[in-house]
């Protein structure tokens, strides 16, 4: 019967495992609790076969804990949507008790594998750019026979490389925020690496351009409703931000010229989206203007009144406004000639030269024409009234409602 002996003393806490005959055995030691003593390993056999091999002690050093797993991390950085492996391994002390080893949080599957004298624990899981900067820990927990567990665990600080994410645009105006006056934007992104290119960008009708570029911009404001957005880049990829809406006081840029002509027919008011871009004017050959119609943006309002042969036509350029409408009215029935000028000293004319003249134009420089309101009737234009303002970058019914009750 193979045994161990401690000063003298017979060591009965004691698992013997193995074959002693062919020289190929194992004895487990519960409940260690003294460090540095030499044990002496014994042979009784029940007869005077007995001996202790003193001239080879086996001395036992008691740790206050385990050594600490060892965690071994991916060697090249992680990018978002790939598989993450994370290895942790912690010495086995008792290959009859292995140690249990734990992830926290726990971000996939794990999987554990027991060879020699080491416990390895696998963490396998998908990088999102929630995980970056989070501790991930490996927990290795060792069985004592009281019943308690020692623990010990080692942790890990994750880094993910990600695209730009939660891009925001802000904007900070000069107070008041009015026309001619400034607005400082600021554009925010969460990235890894860092943000290295900021693109700012500005909605105005159905096109976008290009503003500037930085974190932070600073542009004056000459217009009644802005839209903007930024873009945020790194070596990853790129995220645009929602949009910003900034809508200025611009009351004081609305004026009305007030309608001349005879005033017979039908009322009209044209509407759309965004500055005036392009007129169409019918005249009767040799006679007065019998209908005109507007386009907003890259839509056509209605047509006011009729059309006779092929219209004239004026197109204007991006950045282009009307700034004044002329020509000539009778009091007692149609206009006779009507005259658009633009901010680029461009024209277009229709119609005759004669009866009374008008000159519609806004009460501010930066203004430009929104609106046409008048009658009609079945022959052509009797009255005509021009609404000046700043021309929104989208929608805005309450331009119409605020021209209607002029």
């Amino acid at each position: 019967i193979p045994t161990w002996k401690k000063d003298q003393i017979t060591i009965s806490a004691t698992t013997f495992r193995g074959n002693l005959t062919a020289y190929n055995c194992t004895t487990t030691f519960n409940n260690v609790l003294e460090d540095n003593v030499q044990y002496y390993f014994r042979i009784d056999c029940g007869n005077p076969l007995k001996y202790t091999f003193k001239e080879n002690p086996v001395t036992i050093h008691i740790k206050g804990l385990p050594d600490a797993p060892r965690l071994t991390t991916p060697k090249e950085p992680v990018v978002e949507g790939t598989p993450v492996e994370l290895g942790c391994s912690a010495p086995s002390y008792c290959d009859t008790h292995p140690p249990t080893v734990t992830w926290t949080p726990a971000l996939g599957l794990s999987t554990q594998l027991q060879q020699d004298d080491t416990v390895t624990s696998t963490l396998t899981f998908n990088a999102s750019h929630l995980h970056h900067g989070n501790n991930v820990s490996c927990t290795a927990a060792y069985y004592i026979p009281s019943g308690n567990k020692t623990v010990t665990s080692t942790r890990y600080q994750l880094s993910i490389l990600f695209a730009p994410r939660n891009t925001s645009a802000v904007g900070s105006p000069c107070l008041p925020a009015r026309v001619g006056g400034c607005l400082n934007l600021s554009c925010t992104s969460h990235a890894n690496p860092a943000v290295s290119e900021v693109t700012w960008y500005r909605i105005h009708g159905e096109h976008i351009l290009k503003i500037g570029t930085g974190s932070s911009l600073s542009i004056q404001l000459w217009n009644a409703n802005y839209v903007f957005f930024c873009e945020a880049r790194n070596e990853i990829g790129k995220e645009k931000s929602d949009v910003y809406k900034i809508n200025l006081q611009a009351n004081e840029y609305l004026s009305y010229s007030p309608a001349l002509g005879s005033g017979g027919g039908t009322p009209f008011v044209t509407s759309g989206e965004g500055s005036i871009t392009g007129v169409k004017v019918w005249e009767q050959p040799g006679n007065h203007i019998t209908g005109f119609q507007l386009r907003y943006g890259t839509r056509w309002d209605r047509l006011i009144g009729r059309a006779v042969h092929a219209p004239l036509r004026l197109d204007l350029f991006e950045g282009e406004t009307i700034t004044q409408v002329s020509g000539k009215y009778h009091t007692s029935n149609y206009i006779y000639q009507l005259i658009f000028g633009t901010s680029r000293g461009r024209s277009l004319i229709a119609g005759q030269p004669v009866e009374n003249s008008f000159n519609l134009y806004p009460e501010h420089a930066e203004a430009e024409l929104r609106l046409l309101s008048g009658r009609f009737d079945s022959a052509g234009i009797t009255s005509l009234g021009a609404h000046w303002g700043l021309a929104p970058d989208g929608a805005n019914p309450q331009w119409a409602q605020y021209f209607l009750t002029k």
